[in-house]
């Protein structure tokens, strides 16, 4: 298996059926696509895998999808704090509002 790391990228892309990932290679006068090709394996091994990706290009995959509405499921991360603080926050105003005898 060839370790492509230079001018992969891997992308998504929404679409009336759902969204589609493309493994796109850029090179000088060259751009590529990559196939997905299943083989079979012994399942006692233990199989490379499918792509190896540097952080940057992670972070492009991630962004992308996140751009065609995929959000993680357990709302972890920075969007599942923010929603942690903003309920703290609505329950310290309830209880600073008894507390005042005010609505706030």
């Amino acid at each position: 298996m060839e370790l492509i790391f230079g001018g992969l990228e891997m992308r998504a892309l929404k679409e009336f059926h759902g969204v589609s990932l493309y493994a796109l290679m850029f090179e000088p006068r060259k751009q590529s696509v990559g196939r997905l090709v299943m083989e079979e394996f012994d399942e006692c091994s233990h199989p490379e895998p499918t792509t190896r990706l540097n952080e940057t290009q992670a972070q492009v995959l991630m962004d992308t999808l996140w751009d065609c509405g995929v959000r993680p499921t357990e709302g972890s991360g920075s969007a599942g704090a923010l929603s942690a603080v903003q309920k703290h926050l609505g329950d310290m105003r309830v209880i600073a509002g008894k507390k005042l005898g005010v609505d706030l």
